[in-house]
């Protein structure tokens, strides 16, 4: 179940972010055609990925909490390189010091807060 809700949240990513993938190209001076190409052939690899986790995932039940960490890590990296994408550029590392104490502040205050959260009955 879920590798298929993951499958789905992948597909509508995709969707959502082709706009944004064929402007990289383009600034890359990769012609149109050529950024249409590049991308349907990155994305006709969900589908089956998907359908081959969903039935090795299934098999295998241990991996699950490891294949879902390892998913949650990867959407959090591309929510963070959206979010600061000046985290790609050359800086010092002075600023990349920075930015890795904020971030790791940001996690350890979530990380508090889940703590003290607790489920009323």
């Amino acid at each position: 179940m879920w590798a298929l809700l993951l499958a789905f949240q992948s597909f509508l990513m995709k969707f959502h972010k082709k706009r944004e993938i064929l402007a990289y190209f383009y600034i890359r001076g990769i012609q149109k055609k050529k950024a249409y190409l590049y991308n349907t052939l990155s994305s006709t690899t969900t589908i089956p990925a998907a359908i081959i986790g969903y039935f090795v995932l299934d098999t295998l039940e241990f991996l699950n909490p490891f294949m879902l960490a390892i998913s949650a890590a990867s959407f959090i990296y591309i929510a963070l390189s959206d979010l600061a994408p000046e985290l790609h550029k050359k800086i010092g590392s002075k600023d990349y010091i920075k930015q890795l104490v904020l971030i790791l502040l940001r996690v350890t205050l979530m990380a508090i807060i889940l703590m003290f959260h607790t489920h009323s009955d």
